[in-house]
C-alpha cells in the first residue's frame, strides 16, 4: 500500500510537471496584445474630457477612441468587434471607451494601496499589507471593460508589468515592458490551478506586477490561486456569487473593497453624445434600467433586460426571489434591486466611491411596482383604526384634496360643486386610550371647546357617526366602503356641536382615491325623511380621496433618504 501511494504521488507530480511545461510552451508572444498596448496609449494621449463638472460631480468623463477595428482588446475581443461594427453604422470614428471619473479616482486609490503593498514587501513602511483590492458595482456599469482599460493604461504609461486574467476567455494575457520601449504580450489558456506554479508565471510574477481578474458568472475567479501569487491583485465584480466566491478564495487575508454607483443622468447625456445615441430613447429605457449602461446602449440588450426584469418581478412577488445580489444573508434579483455606494456629501475625490454600500430599488419602474404592491396591501388592511390612522395622518400633516359634494342630486340643487379643500397642518394629534363613555364624553368636550384649531382629534374606539375632527365644524369619517348611510347619530352630534342652517358644518367622507368618483351616501329614511332633512340643514357632505400611491411614495422616499 505504501508503494502504491508513493507511485500515485509520483504520477501526480509527473502530470503536474507536464501541465506546467504545457503552459510554458503555450506562452508564445501575442502580437495583438502589443498592438493593443500601443493603441491604448495613443487613445489615452488623445482622450477627450466630456461633460461639465459644474453640472455633476461625476463629470468630466474621459472618453478614449480606439480607431483601428483590426486591433483586438484582449479579454473583450468579440465585444470590441461588435462595438466597432455598431459605431461604424453610427458614423463614429471608432470604438469608444468611457473613462468615468469615479473609475479614474478608484484607479488612483488602488495605486496608492499598491505602493504601500510594495513598500511593505520590501521591508519599508508600517502600513497593513493589502495585496487584494476589489471593485464592486452593479452589473453593466463598465467595471470590466472601461475600468480595466483605465487601470491598465495607467500601468502601461509607467512601464509596469500587467497580467489580465479573463475567466470568460479562460485565458491570461501577460504584458511585460522591454528595454527598447515596446511591450511584449504573451497569452496562455488556463485549464487548472497549476498555471500559477508554471515557469511562465513564476518568471513574470513579482510584487511590482499587477494582476487584474475579470470573473465570469458561475465561475467566479476561475482557477485563481492566491497562495502562489506575489503580484498586486485587482478583482472586478458585481455584488453576486462571484464576489462571495472570491472572498472565500482569498480567505482571511487583508483586502480592500470599494463600491461605485451606476451612471447618473448627466453621465448618460455624455454617453449619448460619445456613442451617437438618442438621449430621449435612453431616458425612456432608464425608467426600467436606471444607470446601467449595458442595456441602455443596445436595443437588443434592453429588450432582453425588460423580459428578465418582468420575470424577476414575478418571482420576487412570490416566496423565493431570484438570487442575484449577495450581500451577507441577502439574496435578491439585480433586475429588481441595485447596489449603490453610500457617498459622502462634498466635492472631494473620495465622494465618488465608498466602502459602504446599500441595496436600493433598481429603477423608477421597480419603485412604481413596489408602491403598487404596498398600496394593495395597505388598502387590503385598511380596516377600522388602521384606516383612520393612515388617512388622518395625511390630514394632520396638512394637504389639499379634491372634494365632491354629496349626495350628487341634492348638491346640484344646493349650488355645490367639486372643489379643492385645504386642510392646514396641525400642531397636535390628540387620541384617546379607550372607547369608554368617559373618553367619548371627553372627546366631544375637547372638540367643542377647541378654539385655535391647531389640533386634530381622533375619536375613541366605538364612537358613533364620525372618526375624527379638526374642530366642531370639520368632521371626518374614514371608510374603504363604496357607500355609507347617514343615521340619526350624525344628527345628534351635529346638534351637540352647534351646527345649524345658518352655521353649517362640513362632514367629510375620507376614502381611497380609487373609489373617489363612485362613492355615494344615502340617508336613513331617505333624503326627504327626518334624518335626511335635518342632516342637510345642518351640514354639507363631501367625499375626499386620499391618493394612497402618492402617500406611499412619500413614505418610501423618506425611508430611502434615511
Amino acid at each position: 500500500k505504501k508503494k502504491e501511494a508513493e507511485m500515485n504521488i509520483s504520477q501526480d507530480l509527473r502530470k503536474r510537471r507536464q501541465r506546467e511545461m504545457t503552459y510554458s510552451n503555450e506562452g508564445i508572444e501575442y502580437k495583438g496584445g502589443q498592438l493593443y498596448v500601443e493603441a491604448l496609449l495613443k487613445a489615452e494621449s488623445n482622450a477627450t474630457l466630456m461633460g461639465d463638472p459644474k453640472v455633476s460631480k461625476f463629470l468630466p468623463m474621459k472618453v478614449y477612441t480606439l480607431e483601428d477595428p483590426e486591433i483586438p482588446i484582449p479579454g473583450f475581443i468579440k465585444l470590441a468587434q461588435d462595438e466597432h461594427n455598431r459605431m461604424r453604422l453610427r458614423n463614429s470614428p471608432g470604438f469608444r471607451i468611457l473613462g468615468r471619473k469615479c473609475f479614474v479616482l478608484v484607479t488612483k486609490h488602488f495605486r496608492a494601496i499598491r505602493e504601500e503593498y510594495i513598500e511593505s514587501c520590501c521591508g519599508r513602511g508600517n502600513a497593513v499589507r493589502i495585496q487584494h483590492v476589489i471593485l464592486v458595482g452593479h452589473s453593466g456599469i463598465g467595471k470590466s471593460l472601461s475600468f480595466s482599460q483605465e487601470y491598465q493604461v495607467q500601468a502601461f504609461m509607467k512601464r509596469e508589468k500587467v497580467a489580465f486574467y479573463s475567466v470568460h476567455e479562460a485565458r491570461v494575457y501577460l504584458y511585460a515592458p522591454q528595454k527598447e520601449g515596446r511591450y511584449v504580450c504573451q497569452q496562455v489558456n488556463i485549464s487548472d490551478k497549476t498555471f500559477w506554479t508554471s515557469k511562465i508565471w513564476s518568471d513574470f510574477d513579482d510584487v511590482n506586477a499587477h494582476l487584474i481578474i475579470d470573473p465570469r458568472r458561475g465561475n467566479g475567479p476561475g482557477f485563481y490561486n492566491p497562495v502562489e501569487i506575489n503580484a498586486f491583485v485587482v478583482y472586478l465584480t458585481s455584488p453576486n456569487s462571484e464576489l462571495k466566491t472570491f472572498q472565500e478564495t482569498i480567505g482571511d487575508v487583508e483586502s480592500k473593497e470599494v463600491c461605485v454607483n451606476r451612471c447618473d443622468v448627466e453621465e448618460m447625456k455624455v454617453v449619448a453624445k460619445a456613442l451617437s445615441l438618442d438621449f430621449k430613447e435612453m431616458e425612456r429605457r432608464m425608467e426600467r434600467t436606471a444607470g446601467q449602461l449595458r442595456p441602455i446602449v443596445s436595443e437588443t440588450r434592453y429588450k432582453k433586460f425588460e423580459e428578465r426584469q418582468e420575470y424577476a418581478w414575478r418571482r420576487t412577488s412570490k416566496a423565493h426571489p431570484a438570487e442575484m445580489i449577495h450581500i451577507g444573508d441577502l439574496r435578491v434579483s439585480s433586475k429588481i434591486f441595485a447596489l449603490e455606494a453610500v457617498l459622502e456629501e462634498g466635492d472631494g475625490e473620495a465622494e465618488l466611491f465608498s466602502e459602504k454600500k446599500v441595496v436600493v430599488p433598481q429603477s423608477a419602474w421597480v419603485l412604481s411596482k413596489l408602491y403598487e404592491n404596498h398600496q394593495q396591501n395597505v388598502i387590503t388592511d385598511l380596516k377600522g383604526l388602521e384606516a383612520e390612522k393612515w388617512f388622518f395622518m395625511e390630514l394632520y400633516q396638512g394637504c389639499e384634496l379634491k372634494g365632491r359634494p354629496l349626495p350628487k342630486n341634492v348638491a346640484r340643487g344646493l349650488g355645490l360643486q367639486e372643489k379643492i379643500h385645504t386642510f392646514s397642518q396641525k400642531n397636535k394629534l390628540i387620541t384617546y386610550s379607550s372607547g369608554t363613555k368617559t373618553n367619548q364624553g371627553k372627546f366631544k368636550k375637547d372638540v367643542l371647546e377647541s378654539k385655535n384649531r391647531d389640533a386634530f382629534f381622533i375619536c375613541p374606539k366605538g364612537f358613533p357617526a364620525i372618526d375624527g375632527a379638526s374642530g366642531k365644524r370639520k368632521l371626518f369619517q374614514a371608510t374603504i366602503a363604496g357607500s355609507k348611510i347617514v343615521k340619526k347619530a350624525t344628527i345628534t352630534l351635529l346638534r351637540h356641536f352647534g351646527a345649524s342652517k345658518e352655521c353649517k358644518a362640513d362632514v367629510y367622507f375620507v376614502v381611497p382615491h380609487r373609489i373617489y368618483e363612485t362613492f355615494s351616501i344615502s340617508f336613513q329614511g331617505g333624503v326627504d325623511g327626518a334624518v335626511g332633512k335635518a342632516a342637510l340643514d345642518m351640514a354639507n357632505f363631501w367625499v375626499v380621496g386620499i391618493d394612497v400611491v402618492e402617500s406611499i411614495e412619500r413614505h418610501w422616499d423618506e425611508r430611502l433618504g434615511d
